[in-house]
């Protein structure tokens, strides 16, 4: 099935000549790049288009919790006092970004016959493929990130990708989130070290209790503390984890699905996903998802029971090797700003050079709707 994005060319953005030339390079970027993860797979199927204002924010009201009710006599009389239900959400979009270049000596003889590959289209594709990379790590970055970022320190599969221009590790006016950051813990005084984890998300504070993810922990996890609103209650060490099993796992999902009959994803590292695949195949569990199928999602398990569909994420084999982080494709959503989902520019030529440049970015941000359609599992272990 393919997942197409919807480009943004400008009328004016193109030479003619060279965006008839070129028209093969500008194709690929409509669609997303073969190196996506799973979890990017899953985020782009449901993913959601909106317009922002001047503002450029993401917004949305939100209805929380309902009116009382009352027991009357024959006679009654209504109340007409109500509750402020109404609240909205918003998130500052994140914006990410590649781009490619090359002159016009070389444009010109790697498309002709002497050579084997046209130059153009493979920094085309290689600029659409840093992109999806870049998309990749941000959904599991720990959030505590400064400078350039190397991927190949971080991943598993060495994508020889930097990306740069990244704030501080509380600045995330440009930051995309990710899901541990979306699924943090909450505590005011968390055991004896008394770590204070509440924090604020997408403009509501986890002081509000309807406002919390569910977050379960086992062995020792410790919480990255005292560094902003968007760090707060991001495990940064686990120590001792115990070997999951079936009981660690229902202690979660009953929590989430009571009376939600939420349709979860559960992202796992691949020992852990291992473990949970031998014990559920024992009670001849199996997996009944076409949509993963359809995406090319093959390492993944369905627990019917809970509506839950265990995969394996490659990027939390190195990030996030004894967590797993379970979400709601209608409580977390991957929202992008319409006309900019992707926004590229056509090959260009820099001003007096001759350099043919290409650029494409994303403005949008995953946004969560609701958490307690959301949940994790720290200090876990497979074997």
């Amino acid at each position: 099935m393919a997942l197409q994005l919807t480009p943004t060319f400008s009328a004016g953005s193109f030479n003619t000549a060279e965006s008839a030339s070129l028209e093969i390079t500008q194709l690929p970027l409509q669609y997303l790049h073969p190196v996506a993860t799973p979890t990017l797979k899953l985020l782009m199927r449901f993913s959601m288009m909106a317009t922002l204002g001047p503002d450029k924010k993401f917004r949305g009201n939100m209805i929380h919790g309902a009116n009382d009710a009352w027991v009357t006599g024959a006679n009654i009389t209504v109340p007409l006092t109500v509750k402020d239900l109404l609240s909205q959400i918003n998130y500052d979009p994140g914006r990410v970004g590649s781009h490619a270049a090359i002159n016009e000596e070389d444009k010109a003889d790697y498309a002709g016959e002497g050579s084997l590959v046209d130059l153009a289209e493979v920094r085309g594709d290689a600029m659409h493929r840093s992109l999806t990379e870049a998309l990749n790590y941000f959904l599991f970055s720990p959030f505590n990130e400064t400078g350039d970022v190397d991927l190949d320190t971080v991943t598993n599969h060495f994508p020889g990708v930097t990306v740069s221009g990244i704030e501080a590790s509380d600045i995330t006016a440009n930051r995309i989130h990710s899901l541990p950051q979306s699924i943090r813990h909450e505590s005011t005084a968390l055991g004896a070290s008394g770590i204070d984890t509440r924090h604020t998300h997408g403009n509501m504070s986890t002081q509000n209790s309807r406002w919390n993810s569910h977050v379960k922990t086992y062995g020792t996890v410790t919480y990255a503390d005292g560094v902003g609103n968007y760090r707060d209650g991001i495990p940064s060490a686990v120590a001792s984890p115990v070997l999951v099993d079936e009981t660690i796992i229902t202690d979660l999902l009953d929590d989430m699905q009571i009376g939600g009959e939420y349709g979860l994803f559960a992202a796992c590292p691949s020992k852990i996903h291992s473990e949970i695949r031998r014990q559920l195949q024992s009670q001849n569990m199996g997996s009944t998802s076409n949509l993963m199928s359809d995406l090319g999602i093959d390492e993944h398990i369905t627990y019917k029971d809970y509506r839950t569909t265990f995969y394996v994420e490659p990027q939390m084999n190195t990030l996030w090797p004894n967590s797993m982080f379970v979400w709601d494709s209608e409580g977390m959503i991957l929202v992008g700003s319409k006309g900019f989902f992707p926004f590229i520019w056509g090959w260009q030529t820099a001003d007096r050079t001759n350099t043919l440049y290409t650029a494409e970015y994303i403005r949008a941000q995953l946004v969560t709707v609701d958490r307690r359609r959301l949940g994790a599992i720290h200090g876990i272990v497979g074997q």
